[in-house]
């Protein structure tokens, strides 16, 4: 467990990222959610062997 005093959503979100200790990071919002398709096509990745240091982008679906 990480403690930190509050330094903003940005900055706050940073400590946690240089806190990981595995290859990859899924980096969400508390209003983005994962979908059952997303959640298959990052098993999927992982399954195929996904290579350490690629960028892949997620649809991004606004709901109102």
């Amino acid at each position: 467990m990480i403690e930190q005093a509050w330094l903003g959503g940005g900055p706050q979100k940073r400590v946690g990222e240089d806190a990981c200790g595995h290859d990859w990071l899924l980096d969400l919002d508390a209003d983005e959610v994962v979908t059952n398709e997303l959640a298959e096509d990052i098993r999927t990745l992982f399954a195929n062997g996904v290579s350490i240091g690629g960028v892949y982008t997620i649809p991004l679906r606004i709901h109102g």
